[in-house]
């Protein structure tokens, strides 16, 4: 029935601000007007699609992470976001499954990084 997530929804107080971010920051490739649904941007992740919305008043910033990438060398993909201007909160951390990292997004949105030991099915 369920075969895979489709599309992640990741909220914005700012779409533009959020947009540049996901672009510029961390390298997404933007879904160009035609090729993507009406209103928020769309990037795409492998086979995913991922969409900044724009944020209600009501909500506030999140304390879970959010999204999760998955990298091939968690060491390179920090070296690389650091000089972009990420601060990461924590360092690494790991068990005997994974290596992981989280930053905030331009919102305040949490975002993880993680090297699985070894890939899930």
């Amino acid at each position: 029935m369920l075969k895979r997530i489709a599309v992640v929804g990741v909220p914005a107080g700012d779409v533009a601000r959020a947009a540049h971010f996901y672009h510029a920051i961390l390298g997404l490739r933007m879904l160009p007007a035609g090729r993507r649904h009406a209103g928020p941007p769309h990037f795409k992740v492998g086979d995913t699609f991922l969409a900044v919305f724009e944020r209600k008043a009501a909500d506030g910033e999140s304390s879970t992470p959010l999204i999760a990438f998955q990298v091939d060398d968690i060491d390179a993909a920090m070296a690389l976001l650091t000089a972009r201007g990420i601060a990461f909160d924590g360092g690494v951390r790991q068990d005997d499954q994974a290596r992981w990292t989280a930053f905030r997004d331009s919102e305040g949105n949490w975002i993880e990084l993680v090297h699985f030991a070894v890939p899930p099915d």
